[in-house]
């Protein structure tokens, strides 16, 4: 009996973890890849924010030393940790249209883990540059100096 408890337990946490339990609760990297935007949408959405500026949030999701390098222009940067769990959507932040989060690439953990709390907790149109920071530089678009707008 001890033995069966045991293997249910573990069974159970297995699947707790495979269905994202151990991290993100309702969200999954298929969430985040459905979420991807190109970089030809970032640019657009980026000329359109040049004459409506509450349209778009650009959030540079690398290190604080990386984005002090460089950045997309008009982005802010910010870390998963400062979405706290629970607390819904920041109205400092969810007042723009379109918050486009990017990372160093397609596999940075930091933009990935951001755009699932901020799916997470309640954030409207949320997405995902993956061509990220990498893209960006590759394709001769224009780097900007960190913005020092708050969020």
């Amino acid at each position: 009996m001890k033995i069966a408890r045991t293997a249910f337990a573990i069974t159970a946490a297995a699947v707790g973890v495979g269905t994202g339990l151990g991290g993100c609760a309702s969200t999954s990297d298929v969430d985040v890849d459905n979420a991807r935007v190109s970089y030809a949408e970032v640019r657009r959405a980026i000329a359109v924010a040049e004459r409506e500026p509450e349209r778009l949030r650009l959030i540079d999701a690398r290190l604080p030393s990386d984005f002090a390098a460089g950045t997309l222009p008009g982005a802010v940067n910010m870390q998963p940790v400062e979405i706290r769990r629970g607390a819904g959507p920041d109205p400092r932040l969810d007042r723009f249209g379109q918050k486009i989060v990017f990372g160093e690439n397609p596999a940075s953990p930091s933009a990935r883990s951001l755009v699932k709390r901020m799916i997470e907790e309640g954030y409207d149109d949320v997405a995902f540059y993956a061509g990220g920071w990498q893209e960006w530089v590759r394709l001769g678009a224009p780097a900007a100096e960190p913005a020092s707008a708050s969020r």
